[in-house]
């Protein structure tokens, strides 16, 4: 496994369900999900393990905050690297692979991170 993708959540089920298709449709294929569910109301984790039965859920009874979350995940991962994915994000098609490609310019690399475009949805009224 080279990379464990842990998204953290807490009773966003519709924005986890986009997220987790933008990393469905990733061109970079050797990863694993692991999704932190922080005592959701909403039918989050169920929602996860019906629709995205090759993600973990991890379950929290509590909310146990953002941080403490990513750290759990991060703990269980399996993979050579570790990429932080919130859960009201969608992945381009080609993040996973751009991302890791940071790590072939030598050993000296430790971390990379992703830049984040914002795109307005704007109308007009005539």
């Amino acid at each position: 496994m080279t990379v464990s993708i842990v998204v953290v959540n807490w009773d966003r089920r519709d924005l986890l369900r986009a997220c987790l298709r933008s990393l469905e449709a990733q061109t970079f294929r050797d990863f694993e999900i692991l999704v932190v569910d922080n005592g959701s109301r909403d039918g989050s984790a169920d929602m996860v393990e019906r629709e995205f039965p090759a993600a973990r859920v991890i379950r929290n009874p509590v909310n146990r905050g953002f941080c403490a979350a990513n750290n759990q995940g991060i703990a269980l991962a399996g993979g050579r690297y570790v990429a932080l994915l919130n859960n009201d994000a969608e992945a381009d098609p080609g993040w996973l692979a751009e991302l890791l490609r940071a790590f072939d310019q030598g050993a000296g690399v430790g971390m990379a991170a992703s830049k984040i475009l914002v795109w307005e949805n704007r109308s007009t009224i005539d």
